[in-house]
């Protein structure tokens, strides 16, 4: 009869069956933390993007009445002819706007010669009106309004030609503070009018001023406004078409939150079964302040959430039982024999584990000492150093490189005027564009302050002007936005070609001779060496 095996061997087992259980549901709850994590940073990515995108578009139409308002502020008189003319051709590709309207300022003794004047123009029956329980009447005697004088596209809102703003409490809320303000300003959702299916919109007022001979003090006098109406589900489904496949498994909401209020001014049917996480960003538009929800639904979860929390699970709960069978084995033969091997296991991987960390380590150090901390372009240590071996390859093929030398032109007025973190983003950015239109083999470095320069091995001096000027029309033409203010941003560039006969210093001093002669010259130009 075998000998009973002593007790410790089984509990040693439980123990090893209890951890392994235990470990694969904590890895399994660890996992699934890590994949939410991940989702939730899916969900703000996404979020961003299709937030971003309606930004984008909202700024494109309210464009459109900016410069509707230099149209009227260049020119004391605008005929209705001209106004048709002009918004007929900025309202094409916009199906946001639903209409474009100069509402000017009248005075009541003024009243009968702006309404003759319109009739004289063809428009009848136009006089100023106002509502009464829903139906329009002619306006009451006031002191000064606001009627709806011009608009387009005439077909669709021929309706509301004659119609006094300041009779709306609504509008004229919004007049009002546009008056004060001297800025564009919105109006809180209103019911569009012009739509069949009453859609909901908003209306857009920036005030036009007379212009008075005299000094800054001198008031200005109101001529009247340019207004915009514009369909807010139409600016959003421009948007998330710009948005792309950002949009699939979400839904959005968008509310006007100003002074505290909750006015709905969209929302979407949710396409899915029950709403399961939301991303929020504020808006400020026309001095109204908007809320955009983004919405994400349990579909969302499912498109994005991956099982690699159960299959984690499952592999450690299998690889425990099979742990479970190999120690009961060992445990009977080679219990002794296990805990040696086991304990040099551990060592050959804390002392691979040591190697790893010192060769990351030993990377990172040389990555650091020829890297520029700031645009993490190569630093000139480097660049010199890549430059002697480009003229002695260039020696033995006989086969010329060329440099380019590169200066931010004004740069010192960007620290002053915003600060150095604003040089410092100015820098980076242009960076990250010479990086981007550089071939692979060549070398781009920071030289110092706002210089850069760059090696191009086997470009003759018109391939090097070329790569200049299509950095320097890349970051011209690029528009910088840093804490809410656009700039633009010019380089002035020289270019130098090296030939066997010709040492480096030689070549990168006629690099930057040239430089400052595009300096003399007004800035913004690639210069070749002579």
């Amino acid at each position: 009869m075998a000998p009973k095996r002593p007790f410790f061997k089984y509990l040693s087992l439980f123990v090893i069956l209890c951890g392994g259980v235990f470990f694969s549901v904590s890895s399994f709850h660890f996992m699934e933390a890590v994949e939410y994590e991940n989702l939730q940073l899916e969900l703000q990515k996404r979020g961003d993007s299709c937030i971003n995108s309606f930004k984008r578009e909202i700024v494109r139409n309210l464009e459109v009445l900016t410069g509707l308002q230099g149209f009227f502020s260049a020119s004391p008189t605008i005929s209705r002819d001209m106004f048709f003319a002009y918004t007929n051709s900025v309202l094409k590709g916009r199906p946001s706007v639903q209409a474009l309207e100069w509402i000017p300022r009248v005075k009541t003794e003024d009243r009968l010669r702006y309404e003759q004047l319109a009739q004289n123009e063809g428009l009848t029956n136009f006089v100023f009106t106002e509502r009464d329980n829903g139906v329009m009447i002619p306006v009451k005697n006031r002191q000064v309004y606001f009627p709806v004088y011009y608009t387009a596209p005439l077909q669709e809102n021929e309706s509301v030609l004659g119609f006094d703003l300041s009779s709306d409490s609504v509008i004229k809320k919004a007049l009002q503070q546009a008056i004060s303000s001297k800025k564009m300003t919105g109006t809180i959702p209103i019911l569009l009018i012009q739509s069949r299916e009453k859609q909901k919109g908003f209306m857009v007022f920036i005030p036009v001023y007379d212009k008075v001979e005299g000094d800054k003090s001198t008031p200005q006098i109101l001529r009247g406004f340019v207004a915009g109406v514009f369909d807010i589900e139409k600016i959003f489904q421009v948007a998330m078409k710009h948005a792309g496949g950002n949009v699939s498994g979400l839904s959005f909401a968008i509310f006007d939150r100003t002074n505290n209020q909750r006015k709905s001014l969209y929302q979407d049917v949710f396409r899915y079964d029950r709403v399961w996480a939301t991303h929020k960003q504020t808006i400020l538009i026309a001095q109204r302040k908007w809320q955009m929800i983004v919405y994400v639904t349990s579909h969302f979860k499912t498109m994005h959430l991956k099982s690699n929390s159960l299959v984690i699970m499952s592999i450690s709960l299998c690889f425990t039982f099979i742990i479970c069978l190999y120690v009961k084995v060992v445990l009977d033969k080679h219990q002794k024999n296990e805990e040696i091997v086991k304990l040099r296991t551990q060592e050959l991987q804390t002392r691979e584990n040591q190697y790893q960390q010192l060769e990351k380590m030993a990377k990172k150090m040389e990555e650091l000492a020829r890297t520029d901390p700031l645009t993490k372009l190569f630093n000139r240590r480097y660049f010199l150093e890549k430059l002697e071996e480009e003229k002695n390859r260039s020696g033995r093929s006989s086969k010329p490189f060329s440099i380019v030398l590169i200066d931010v032109d004004h740069f010192k007025s960007f620290n002053d005027s915003y600060g150095h973190s604003c040089g410092d983003f100015v820098l980076q950015s242009i960076a990250n564009i010479m990086k981007e239109t550089i071939r692979k083999q060549d070398i781009v470095a920071r030289w110092g302050g706002e210089e850069f320069i760059i090696m191009l091995p086997e470009t003759s001096i018109t391939g090097c002007k070329t790569v200049a000027e299509k950095i320097k029309n890349k970051v011209a033409s690029q528009v910088y936005t840093y804490q809410n203010k656009e700039m633009s941003v010019t380089i002035t560039a020289g270019v130098a070609m090296h030939n066997s006969d010709s040492d480096i210093d030689e070549c990168i001093k006629k690099a930057d001779d040239a430089l400052y002669k595009g300096k003399k010259h007004g800035r913004n130009e690639v210069v070749i060496a002579d």
